[in-house]
């Protein structure tokens, strides 16, 4: 009894086969039509089981859809790489085939797009990380012309990120030396608005002016000057050009 066991445990799939096999030998044996449809099944069955048996060679070509390379002559064939059923290929095997041929539950199971094909330029994504920088070429620095000791009167300009016209006040600053230049160059008009004026009255204004420039006054501030004829004790610094302050080096009363 245990060595029966053993047997059945070991050969289930043919023992399963050959049950099959003689439990149907009658409905084979006697009728026609079930014979001729159930004998390619019977075939595949006894392949599947490895108890022999080969596929009927129907002279039509089968194909599998997921793997075109593999080909047969052979019905209810299976591929050895996805184990699908092979699917009737029309038009037979081409050697070298200008189009492939598909059913409609083909293209739906494989989910082809067609589209016409036409010219346009390709273009590639990327995601990636950088670093944003100043142009340098764009930069521009403020700094005091005036030697000596000065002082921040006012800040216009008192955090990072503002934005800047060109000529805008940006501090105001007090210094001593560049009230003294001041006060020459009035002398000087002074004098050379006097009846007795001469060419060394002359040159002592170009001379004033030009010191006046020198420690950072534009054209514009000396002529307002030249104006007003009064000593300004807090003289701004214009921006240069227009942009934002990304360094802030200063603070007011500094």
């Amino acid at each position: 009894m245990r060595t029966l066991f053993l047997f059945l445990r070991n050969h289930w799939r043919k023992v399963a086969v050959l049950v099959l096999v003689i439990a149907s030998g009658v409905a084979y044996a006697t009728s026609p039509f079930v014979r001729d449809k159930t004998h390619t099944a019977w075939n595949a069955t006894l392949a599947w089981a490895g108890v022999g048996g080969t596929s009927v060679d129907t002279g039509k070509v089968f194909w599998c859809p997921m793997h075109p390379q593999i080909k047969s002559k052979k019905e209810n064939y299976v591929c050895p790489i996805c184990n699908m059923a092979l699917v009737e290929l029309e038009g037979g095997i081409v050697e070298a085939p200008e189009h492939l041929t598909l059913t409609v539950q083909q293209v739906q199971q494989a989910g082809v797009v067609t589209e016409p094909v036409m010219r346009r330029e390709l273009f590639r994504e990327i995601d990636t990380t950088g670093r944003i920088d100043y142009d340098e070429r764009r930069l521009a620095k403020i700094t005091s012309w005036v030697r000596g000791k000065c002082r921040i009167a006012k800040l216009h300009v008192n955090y990072k990120g503002i934005h800047v016209e060109q000529g805008q006040p940006l501090v105001e600053l007090y210094s001593p030396d560049l009230i003294v230049a001041q006060q020459e160059y009035l002398s000087a008009l002074k004098a050379l608005s006097g009846r007795s004026a001469g060419g060394f009255e002359s040159d002592l204004l170009k001379s004033s002016r030009q010191k006046l420039k020198y420690q950072g006054l534009s054209d514009a501030q000396i002529d307002e000057l030249t104006k007003d004829k009064q000593v300004k004790d807090r003289i701004p610094i214009l921006a240069p050009i227009h942009g934002t302050v990304h360094k802030l080096n200063v603070q007011e009363g500094q």
